[in-house]
């Protein structure tokens, strides 16, 4: 079943869907916790471009509440409020704009209200601000500070059977102009094609999360409190994928309305070394079950990615996306039953919810070296066109890199060829000290094949005007130099065929 474009986007200005609501937004929590801790996510909302960080600290010094890095188990503990992940527990940071010290970055955060707040996160290098720990967190490998090579190879490959990841077409990586290259574009394997059940897979069950059930949500939900203990952790783990149950007990959960109940719905927190593609494919767990799953990707405040099946004929949900972190913090693959996800309304679940016995599902996570499409060195006033680029499969997420100054202010134009289904999507990322955080998304709202991504989609580096002098600022200061510029491209309803979604790219580097 493909989900029409109706059902999955309910809105044209919003992505709703129950976990979004309650669990990415964190406006509305689920459970009965009434402590919330602060779940990272990116700066920007996908609909509504940046976020005007009003509440930062924008104080010519950097002021440390007596209280931070110190141990906490919610915000109430912080003097400022804040209680966030660090590598050896939960501690209490502060408010910022870009400026933190050394070992942790400015990031946006929820708090569990509406609202977006900056404040300062351990980068995984913490020293003894951190519960007095003093030795650097390593493990999540590429620490992503210094990396300008084409075709990023330290994320390291932790899968098992991948049959491909990003595959590079470059045929033509010159600095020219107004030149045209064709090429089929980045492809990507397909982890739905495997057989039904466990294969080969290693999979961390149900059975060993907190309380044996997998989460409906992050914030407000009992998990929250020691959220490494439902971790997929793909940097020192064997772990593959993970494996569980929609049941068909009556879960609570808090609308704008008051209290609901509603269905199940599982979300596993994963982590893996920076910038490594992810392919999550989650399928039934044996061929008489009757699940028809559907996955989305958040980073905590916003879905990502998101596909309710491959095709008409092939019932399993299958997303990609590129792991943006360098600390270690999770990204989160939500799984719902279509039907479900069909019956919900912002004020609670229609009659005829489905779970129980027959709904067991698999979660398979296939990982590849990030390889996005690389267009090459541009200079200010440069053109780079690109023909022929296709995403073939549910789910697929095209990443396209180019190097221009810092200075300059990058235009991409994304235009349909084929697919009369498709909605061409466009995502800018913030790369700033290396991760590979979603910056801003334009998507094809009047549905006429075209989307433009502006250079307030990119953030690449930090405008010198933005750090003050005498303070430590991140090392990737805007100048003449060239940057890294990363963009994705997807289809917005994440459904890609049956046929070939066609179309091209045309990057312009603007003064």
């Amino acid at each position: 079943m493909r989900v029409s474009i109706c059902a999955v986007l309910r809105s044209p200005a919003a992505w709703l869907s129950p976990a979004l609501s309650m669990f990415a937004l964190g406006v509305l929590g689920c459970g009965e916790s009434s402590e919330q801790q602060v779940t990272n996510v990116d700066a920007t909302d996908t609909q509504f471009g940046e976020i005007d960080a009003t509440t930062s600290d924008t104080r010519p010094e950097i002021y440390l509440p007596p209280d931070f890095g110190d141990l906490c188990e919610g915000n109430s503990d912080c003097s400022s409020g804040f209680c966030v992940e660090g590598p050896n527990g939960f501690v209490c940071t502060r408010t910022c704009d870009e400026l933190c010290p050394d070992g942790w970055n400015c990031k946006g955060v929820q708090s569990g209200d509406s609202d977006v707040r900056f404040v300062c996160v351990p980068n995984g290098t913490a020293t003894d601000t951190v519960g007095g720990d003093t030795t650097p967190d390593t493990s999540t490998g590429d620490t992503g500070t210094g990396d300008t090579g084409m075709g990023d190879t330290g994320t390291g490959d932790t899968g098992t059977g991948d049959t491909g990841g990003d595959t590079a077409v470059t045929e033509d990586t010159s600095a020219d102009t107004n030149t045209n290259d064709t090429g089929p574009g980045p492809t990507l394997g397909n982890a739905c094609e495997g057989p039904l059940g466990v294969g080969s897979d290693t999979l961390r069950t149900e059975g060993t999360v907190m309380t044996g059930e997998w989460p409906d949500c992050v914030v407000g939900c009992d998990f929250e409190s020691n959220p490494s203990l439902w971790y997929v952790d793909l940097r020192s783990s064997n772990y593959t994928g993970a494996s569980g149950r929609l049941d068909g007990d009556e879960h609570l959960y808090d609308f704008s309305g008051g209290q609901k109940v509603g269905p199940d719905i599982d979300v596993v927190a994963i982590i893996a070394p920076p910038r490594t593609m992810l392919e999550l494919a989650v399928v039934k767990s044996a061929a008489q079950s009757v699940l028809e799953p559907l996955i989305y990707v958040s980073d905590g405040f916003q879905v990502r990615t998101f596909n309710s099946d491959v095709s008409g004929s092939n019932t399993c949900g299958r997303t990609t996306i590129a792991f943006p972190y360098i600390s270690g913090l999770p990204i989160y693959a939500v799984l719902e039953e279509a039907t479900n996800y069909d019956l919900w309304t912002p004020t609670g679940y229609g009659s005829g919810t489905v779970g129980g016995p027959g709904y067991d599902w698999i979660l398979r996570i296939r990982t590849a070296i990030f390889q996005p499409f690389e267009l090459g060195a541009l200079a200010i006033g440069q053109t780079k066109t690109v023909t022929g680029s296709a995403l073939t499969v549910g789910g697929q997420t095209s990443y396209f890199r180019f190097y221009a100054p810092g200075t300059s202010k990058p235009k991409v134009t994304i235009t349909r060829k084929s697919g009369v289904d498709f909605l061409p999507t466009l995502a800018g990322m913030k790369t700033i000290q290396g991760e590979l955080v979603w910056q801003k998304v334009e998507e094809d709202t009047d549905e006429n094949g075209i989307v433009i991504l502006t250079n307030t989609g990119f953030r690449p580096c930090v405008p010198q005007s933005e750090c003050p002098s005498g303070f430590s600022c991140p090392p990737d200061l805007c100048t003449s130099a060239d940057a890294e510029w990363i963009f994705a491209v997807y289809d917005y309803n994440g459904a890609a065929g049956p046929g070939t979604y066609g179309y091209d790219v045309k990057v312009e580097v603007l003064p």
